[in-house]
This record gives structure tokens, C-alpha cells and sequence, in this order.
């Protein structure tokens, strides 16, 4: 991750831990604390260069709901984050209304400085990026 922050144009943080015993699982490491602490240390490693690295985050679950707390609380039950402020906060998941994702994508932009997304569900994101391109 040093060498990353020094050289790379882009990082892409995925806060995901070794390999389940399923081989296709892996454990998440999606609590903020850790992500904020990753961060800094990207911004520490790359002090020297003019313009630092992009930092890029993979979305894993577009969740599309009226109730961000029960999918939360469920994603916490699932195992996929720690505690239910982190399944809200982490930049992997958008859970939420179409607004309330483009608002916790601007969210992670100014805390983490995240700048380029990808999302696994085309279809049930492209409400928010209709919500971004007309801003």
C-alpha cells in the first residue's frame, strides 16, 4: 500500500480480509475507524508527490430501500460490518433512497476523498447517477 500511495494514479480500497473457508467469501474489515486509518496512511505515504493518488472504492450491494436502519441492522447480522454506523457509513455499500446514496456518496468523498465508485448493480444505481449528472 506504501509503494501504492507513492506511484499509483489510483488506488482502489476494498477493506477485505482473507479468504472463508467457502473460497469465494472474504472477511470484511468495513468498520469507518479502520477505513480512516487506511486513509491516512495513503495520504502519509504519498506527502512527497504534487498530487496525491485517486482513491477508488468498489460498491458490493446497491440496496435500494425506504428503511436504511433494518438493512443495516441486517447487513451487521450478515456479518458484512461490525456495527450498524459502519454498514451506514462504509463506502461498499449504498443502502438507502436514490437521494439518500447520492448524499452518502458525497459523504464519502469529503471524508475519505473517494472520487471514483463501481457498482456489481448498474440497474438500481443509475438513478443516482442520473441525480449527480443533473447537479
Amino acid at each position: 500500500l506504501a509503494h501504492a500511495a507513492e506511484y499509483a494514479d489510483t488506488i482502489g480500497l476494498m477493506m477485505l480480509g482473507k479468504t472463508r473457508a467457502d473460497g469465494q467469501s472474504h472477511e470484511t474489515r468495513w468498520d469507518a475507524d479502520r477505513l480512516d486509518a487506511t486513509v491516512a496512511f495513503i495520504r502519509e505515504c504519498a506527502s512527497d508527490r504534487a498530487q496525491g493518488p485517486e482513491l477508488h472504492a468498489l460498491i458490493q450491494q446497491v440496496i435500494v430501500t425506504d428503511d436504511r436502519a433494518a438493512v443495516a441492522k441486517g447487513v451487521v447480522e450478515g456479518g458484512w460490518a461490525p456495527t450498524t454506523e459502519d454498514a451506514l457509513a462504509t463506502p461498499f455499500l449504498a443502502i438507502g433512497t436514490h437521494d439518500e446514496i447520492a448524499s452518502h456518496l458525497d459523504v464519502c468523498r469529503e471524508r475519505w476523498g473517494i472520487s471514483y465508485f463501481t457498482v456489481r448493480d448498474v440497474d438500481s444505481f443509475a438513478p443516482v447517477v442520473a441525480r449527480f449528472r443533473d447537479r
